[in-house]
């Protein structure tokens, strides 16, 4: 089982691809929100357990909104406006990484995860 808080920043000195900021993970509260808010990094969120809610505009500046539970994921990219809620009665538990660098937005391409496509669903 996951502590209710972990946060950790990294030594960014010999990074230049692939910049990781901070990793971390949380027990919620229920209702606990983060947003709405505008990224510098992109922000990838992976949920262990429960469930919350998560919304981001896309590209054409519409906002999308997804009900989210345990092996799902979702990115907020830099400059992306977002909003995530943990329920009230289930609340999410997740993990995060923080990260940036000239490859990452490919990365997180290869995975299906874009801009206009924020939201990751494990299958099995």
């Amino acid at each position: 089982m996951l502590p209710n808080n972990n946060f950790f920043t990294l030594n960014q000195e010999e990074l230049v691809d692939l910049k990781i900021y901070q990793v971390g993970s949380e027990r919620c509260e229920p209702n606990k929100s983060y947003g709405p808010i505008k990224r510098n990094h992109y922000l990838f969120h992976y949920i262990y357990q429960g469930k919350g809610h998560f919304e981001y505009t896309n590209a054409k500046g519409e906002v999308i909104s997804a009900a989210l539970t345990e092996n799902c994921g979702f990115l907020c990219s830099p400059d992306q406006v977002c909003t995530y809620i943990a329920d009230k009665d289930d609340p999410w538990v997740y993990a995060w990484v923080e990260l940036d660098g000239i490859h990452v937005s490919r990365y997180f391409a290869n995975a299906g995860l874009t801009y206009d496509f924020a939201v990751f669903r494990l299958n099995n």
